[in-house]
């Protein structure tokens, strides 16, 4: 009698696990198709309240990955992946040069920051180099006329770059302090100090 209790306890564990194992694969196969979906449609407010289960939902099977139909389902999703990547930085960064910020942004962001692999800093240096556009055609060296009158400018930007300081790389911004280094001694070279009398 014991032993036929064991053999149930043993088969209700083991049913109980291919359950939740087939709930989890359910769950991950309709986030895959789902995600399919909402990639095409652009729809991002889908995908952050989603993405991030799908993508945990898959770890749980990172130990059957040798399985021909998981790893099926593993590269479908690394190419939805791949995909959402170069659409949604294209997307960003037109919204972003429009300035169109709504909530729609909200949601593209919190894609990135759910992506894994670089696309929020690929933005994050794209747009660093668009707001410092204009800072490099203005300073640039061989630039010629009205260099006083840009000093004004030139401190409302340093005072942009202190504030949003933890967010530059630092091969940007020490490319914008050389920058400003030889405005600085081109300045100099212009305009001599006089000596005192």
């Amino acid at each position: 009698m014991t032993r036929d209790i064991k053999q149930l306890d043993i088969a209700k564990r083991n049913l109980t696990s291919s359950i939740t194992t087939l709930h989890h694969l359910h769950i991950l196969l309709t986030g895959v198709d789902s995600s399919a979906l909402w990639v095409e449609q652009q729809d991002y407010a889908s995908i952050t309240r989603q993405l991030p289960a799908i993508l945990k939902e898959l770890q749980l099977f990172d130990d059957f990955q040798e399985v021909e139909q998981m790893a099926r389902i593993t590269n479908r999703l690394n190419r939805l992946k791949q995909s959402l990547t170069v659409q949604l930085a294209g997307d960003m960064k037109a919204v972003f040069q429009a300035g169109q910020l709504s909530e729609r942004v909200t949601d593209m962001c919190r894609v990135a920051a759910a992506l894994e692999g670089s696309v929020k800093e690929n933005f994050c240096k794209w747009f660093i180099v668009q707001q410092l556009a204009e800072y490099t055609v203005l300073y640039v060296e061989n630039e010629k006329g009205a260099w006083l009158d840009r000093i004004e400018e030139r401190d409302v930007l340093y005072r942009m770059m202190t504030r949003r300081r933890p967010n530059l790389d630092f091969r940007l911004l020490g490319h914008a302090i050389q920058h400003t280094r030889m405005f600085e001694a081109l300045l100099n070279k212009r305009f001599p100090p006089k000596a005192k009398s």
